[in-house]
């Protein structure tokens, strides 16, 4: 079953101990005044939940995210964008503080990141502090805005069989169907509104609005006229090999059949319908995400304000006969990216490989903001001016053992992580146990064949494997 999530309360804007760096004068002689500095440009930001890469900006032409394809053209793709690691809390705890893992310490859902490492900066707290009015809805750091939950009168909905309910609380059940609440209701659509009314009042200083979706995370629970967008036989499931995970090691063949949900989900003939569920939470935020732009549009703010727009990992949906994260394959790792930059070119691509810790040094860069601590990540801007330029930063991904109950990371447990290593070209996965996977995913994107155990291919593993912390 699927992590079952906290709720937190929202964290303050701006901490009160943050420090803030003071900007040197210039020497006398000219008696010249200096120029005024540039106004400082407005950032907005979109964090998605659980959406991986079905969307049509990516390629999938099946689902329908008319919103995000259109800040798509405005923007500049990251088309091999990466998490960090697979599982909420420890990939927004990266993403935010641009540190890895491995120096936030958080590797967990319940782990706290102000625990774990008291001088990481969350970059809206950061922002704050260098003079940004900072405005968050919804979930954004593993932290959300209560708002009321509607679910349908009967629960387990659809998935009868393995929905996890009652042990799991029904917003985190691996379940679906029909809301009975308007769409005005969902927490999505408030969140949505919330960062539309922030949008429609005057400021005083530059702002910074991040947005946050609950959904595509299950349940998978969206008004029905999202569901009947996608025709239930018309629905395209992802195509599996009936041997995919003949050539996958051990550990990875446990990450894969993860309390047999794809048994459970095929024996209830349910796939396509699990599938559809998933594509109508996708469109259902894509409605969302378009209500937000037109308000940036209809407030005059577009041109200063820059738009990025990301999610915290993937999902699979059957792919390697799985149905959660928490796994290091390209569908589980593989994220939008997009950053619409205020005066600068749109409608670009990027095809190098890059990674969600390189979204706080990315808007320090554009806003002219300076880092609290060396990042681990680094800025795009040098992508954003030239697409094309020579791009080659391997990104390292994380993945920890956890408990029995699937729900605490185990720190102590001799070799508890799964690294997976992404260039350009390959995927190489080296499991806890020593268990290896190797993709040319130029050749083999969808991970078919494991190419590991390929004498020719030594020497790419010696080279990835140089870049994973040491057993």
């Amino acid at each position: 079953m699927p992590i079952q999530r906290r709720r937190f309360l929202q964290w303050p804007a701006a901490a009160a101990t943050a420090p803030l760096l003071a900007s040197c004068g210039g020497g006398g002689g000219s008696g010249t005044p200096a120029p005024p500095p540039a106004p400082k440009k407005n950032v907005m930001v979109i964090v998605i939940d659980d959406l991986n890469d079905w969307v049509g900006f990516l390629g999938n032409n099946q689902v329908k995210t008319p919103h995000m394809d259109a800040l798509a053209a405005e923007s500049t793709n990251f088309r091999q964008a990466y998490c960090n690691e697979p599982l909420c809390n420890p990939s927004r705890s990266s993403a935010w503080s641009g540190l890895m893992p491995a120096q936030t310490g958080v590797f967990d859902n319940w782990a706290s990141l102000k625990v774990n490492n008291p001088a990481a900066v969350l970059l809206p707290t950061w922002m704050a502090s260098h003079g940004y009015e900072v405005a968050q809805y919804g979930k954004i750091n593993h932290v959300y805005t209560e708002v009321p939950l509607t679910f349908p009168a009967t629960l387990p909905a659809s998935n009868l069989q393995c929905s996890g309910y009652p042990n799991v609380n029904p917003e985190g059940m691996f379940d679906w169907g029909a809301s009975p609440a308007d769409e005005t209701a969902m927490p999505d659509y408030a969140y949505a509104q919330s960062g539309i009314d922030f949008l429609s009042r005057s400021h005083d200083k530059p702002f910074m609005l991040c947005v946050g979706m609950v959904r595509t995370h299950v349940a998978w629970y969206v008004p029905q006229k999202y569901l009947d967008m996608y025709p239930i036989d018309q629905v395209q499931v992802p195509q599996v090999p009936a041997d995919d995970l003949a050539d996958i090691p051990a550990q990875g063949k446990k990450l894969a059949l993860f309390q047999n949900s794809h048994d459970c989900i095929t024996r209830q003939n349910l796939w396509a319908e699990a599938t559809r569920a998933f594509m109508a939470s996708i469109s259902f935020v894509d409605s969302q995400i378009g209500r937000l732009m037109q308000a940036l549009k209809d407030s005059g703010r577009d041109q200063d304000t820059t738009v990025v727009l990301w999610s915290d990992n993937g999902f699979h949906l059957g792919q390697k006969f799985h149905w959660h994260k928490q796994a290091l394959w390209e569908t589980t790792t593989h994220v939008p990216f997009l950053v619409r930059q205020a005066g600068a070119a749109r409608g670009q691509v990027v095809d190098a490989a890059v990674s969600l810790i390189d979204f706080m040094p990315t808007v320090l860069d554009i806003t002219g903001v300076p880092a609290p601590y060396a990042l681990d990540g680094r800025s795009l801007s040098p992508l954003l001016a030239t697409p094309t330029r020579a791009w080659d930063h391997p990104v390292l991904m994380t993945n920890a053992a956890m408990d029995a109950q699937n729900k605490y990371a185990l720190p102590n447990a001799g070799n508890p992580y799964d690294y997976a290593v992404r260039s350009n070209r390959w995927r190489y996965i080296r499991y806890r146990d020593g268990g290896q996977e190797l993709y040319d995913e130029s050749a083999d994107p969808t991970e078919y064949t494991n190419v590991a155990g390929v004498a020719a291919n030594a020497d790419v593993i010696t080279q990835l494997a140089a870049l994973m912390p040491a057993r």
